[in-house]
């Protein structure tokens, strides 16, 4: 989850062979984050829910087909929604959705 994008450009540097699914509600960080390597970015607004964000960016990410029930992500936000900058939060998720 990332305002800026900055997290997912972070990441992408890194060399791995895992996939980056970037999630952020701004079009043009979206279009931006389509330009860094391994990132698959997605133009959604998960702050706009009764879950806990964190769980509907996992439905979102599950719904497009990119994950399955049973697998784990690493998930990365802040605890300030809106403002960039303030990612301090890297969480280990199990995907309970289908």
């Amino acid at each position: 989850l990332t305002e800026s994008g900055t997290t997912a450009l972070l990441a992408s540097r890194l060399t791995s062979n895992l996939p980056i699914y970037a999630i952020t509600r701004h079009e043009a960080t979206c279009r931006r984050m389509a330009l860094y390597r391994g990132v698959v970015p997605f133009c959604y607004d998960a702050t706009n829910t009764e879950r806990r964000v964190w769980e509907e960016a996992t439905k979102f990410i599950v719904d497009k087909g990119f994950l399955k029930k049973g697998q784990r992500v690493a998930m990365t936000f802040g605890d300030l929604h809106g403002e960039g900058g303030s990612t301090n939060t890297v969480k280990i998720v199990e995907v309970t959705a289908e």
